[in-house]
């Protein structure tokens, strides 16, 4: 993989607009797989954040008691 030399890039704007003009330029030599690592553990953990917070505010937005959850999940099988 080819070196890049960091202080050629432009800066400021313009280097912003540089780094999303082409394919791999904004990870600078970043290996590909490293660098979509990074972005699915991000991601994931934005979307479990999500779920997270929703539903801490839904339980906390409700004047109702919640289910036991050993009466919810209490399962007869075979009628033990």
């Amino acid at each position: 993989m080819s070196e890049i030399d960091i202080s050629k890039l432009p800066k400021g704007g313009k280097g912003f607009a540089h780094d999303f003009a082409a394919d791999q330029t904004i990870f600078k030599g970043v290996p590909w797989g490293k660098a979509m690592m990074w972005i699915f553990l991000l991601s994931d953990t934005f979307i479990f954040s999500c779920f997270l917070i929703s539903l801490m505010t839904a339980r906390a937005s409700t004047t109702a008691e919640w289910p036991y959850a050993s009466e919810v999940f209490g399962l007869e099988v075979l009628g033990t």
